[in-house]
């Protein structure tokens, strides 16, 4: 009110002597009745950044997402790992070099103004899941961009459905309001990233027919500063089957798409998940010497080392299996 206040007194008062005028007030904050109420008495019109640019109001879902996602022990957020890619070059699965730190190279350019179309590939276990949980968080993260991710699991889903089913099932737990035109318009504008985790496990459900149709839906929403990212496994992109094959060639004419491998852990990294896993769960001034004798007891015992690769199959081997016995067999016979 302090604000309208000053705005009234020095601006829309001097201009009220001129004539005729719609006095407006644009601002960032929540929508509040009361000021709107009172701004209107004098003959101001109070509005939301979000209502005056005909945008979706997607605040109570950024406060629900990031609820959800805080409180996800499955994937606690504190636990991941940047992870390390290949850059698929020019959509012909020649993989680059492997680089570091998917989530930060990801979050760069999709802050970028120009429309773009992301697809990660990972094998299963790898950390598709983990990766979209800690990039929509990362976002959220950032009040001072107004980009907010709307994330969708598509392994959730059993049948294929428009954007428009989609975004409005993801913002009901929310309790966000959904208007089709003005999600339209906030995806083009680039004020959304639709982030599409699953799509290989949505094909099984769905048949590839269906996965290939969906696909599309998201393909033609690629309009305007519209982002999207979509994880799936290699060998849906790489598919001999037709439809996959012929769904993915589409992807070729999206304008400045990106395709990136995900690579499995080394050892270092290894080590570092596991001196994380300890100290989420209370260990923090003995996580580095638990996390060293889990990777001694690991290399004693065939298979587990190459199993220990991918964060998934990392953290059952922590979880399930009996530290004391690995090494206690391990020091009388080969495991």
């Amino acid at each position: 009110s302090t604000t309208l206040d000053t705005f009234d007194d020095i601006v829309f008062g001097p201009l009220r002597t001129r004539g005729n005028a719609k006095f407006v007030l644009v601002h960032h904050g929540p929508h509040d009745p009361g000021l709107r109420a009172d701004a209107l008495r004098r003959g101001i019109h109070v509005r939301t950044w979000t209502e005056y640019n005909n945008l979706l109001d997607v605040s109570a879902y950024r406060t629900w997402l990031r609820n959800q996602l805080d409180s996800d022990e499955l994937y606690p957020l504190d636990l991941y790992l940047p992870q390390r890619f290949r850059p698929i070059q020019r959509w012909d699965a020649t993989a680059g070099s492997v680089e570091q730190d998917l989530l930060s190279h990801v979050y760069d350019d999709i802050l970028e103004e120009d429309g773009r179309f992301f697809l990660v590939l990972g094998d299963a276990g790898y950390g598709k899941s983990f990766l979209v949980r800690r990039l929509a968080r990362t976002m959220l993260d950032n009040d001072r961009t107004y980009l907010t991710p709307i994330v969708i699991y598509l392994r959730d889903r059993d049948k294929r459905q428009t954007i428009d089913e989609m975004v409005y099932s993801v913002l009901r737990p929310g309790h966000a309001t959904f208007n089709a035109d003005r999600f339209q318009h906030s995806l083009e504008a680039g004020t959304l990233a639709l982030l599409v985790d699953g799509y290989d496990e949505f094909a099984v459900r769905v048949g590839y027919q269906n996965a290939a149709d969906q696909l599309q839906t998201f393909i033609e929403a690629l309009r305007g500063q519209a982002k999207i990212l979509l994880t799936t496994r290699p060998n849906h992109f790489r598919s001999t089957d037709q439809v996959t094959s012929a769904l993915f060639s589409k992807l070729r004419t999206v304008h400045d798409g990106r395709v990136y491998q995900l690579e499995p852990f080394n050892e270092t990294q290894q080590r570092a998940f596991l001196a994380r896993w300890f100290t989420l769960r209370g260990d923090a001034g003995g996580a580095d010497a638990s996390a060293e004798r889990w990777m001694q007891a690991l290399s004693r015992v065939d298979n587990l080392p190459e199993l220990a690769k991918t964060p998934r199959m990392l953290s059952f081997i922590v979880q399930d299996l009996d530290l004391a016995d690995i090494e206690a067999t391990a020091a009388t016979e080969t495991i």
